[in-house]
């Protein structure tokens, strides 16, 4: 994924977060690491809304990178932020529709000063409004899917099709 699409991904929630007066975000769930990251980790993404976004990771714990940290708990991070200079948050966003309850609690205990607030509409509304880039991305996804859809129709017998059919053109 391009660096600067994710960026700007980004600061499209960053730009929610101000609107909703939140001074940052704790992202774990895989679909928002994607959407903000660009893959899958097992770890966190802490985005400030006047810093740069810093990775804590478990695992894979080959990555390499100014804002990148390797963890073994999610208890580190707090002094990890300290050591980087950057303030608790006093409102913080957490992904509350997508966390099991059990993990939203615990990463909201680690800054028991903030005010903790379920992000996932936020994060959702950001998502909904598609980037030229992720629209290419569907554009081509589409024409592979046509392609592997015609390939594979001239392997299978009618009399074996358990679908209406379509025309592909």
């Amino acid at each position: 994924m391009l660096q600067p699409e994710l960026k700007f991904r980004r600061d499209k929630i960053r730009s929610l977060m101000v609107s909703q007066g939140i001074d940052a975000a704790l992202i774990t769930c895989n679909a928002n690491l994607i959407y903000t990251y660009g893959c899958v980790v097992s770890g966190y993404l802490y985005l400030p809304l006047h810093s740069p976004a810093l990775l804590f990771f478990k695992r894979p714990n080959n990555i390499t990178g100014e804002h990148s940290f390797s963890i073994r708990k999610p208890e580190q991070i707090v002094d990890l932020l300290k050591e980087q200079g950057l303030p608790m948050p006093t409102k913080l966003m957490l992904e509350g529709d997508e966390l099991p309850y059990t993990e939203y609690c615990r990463l909201a205990s680690l800054f028991p000063e903030a005010e903790v607030v379920n992000g996932t509409p936020l994060i959702r509304q950001a998502r909904s409004v598609k980037t030229p880039v992720e629209i290419e991305m569907f554009r081509r996804s589409g024409i592979a899917h046509r392609q592997g859809i015609r390939a594979d129709s001239k392997r299978i017998s009618p009399r074996y099709d358990r679908y209406p059919s379509f025309p592909l053109k």
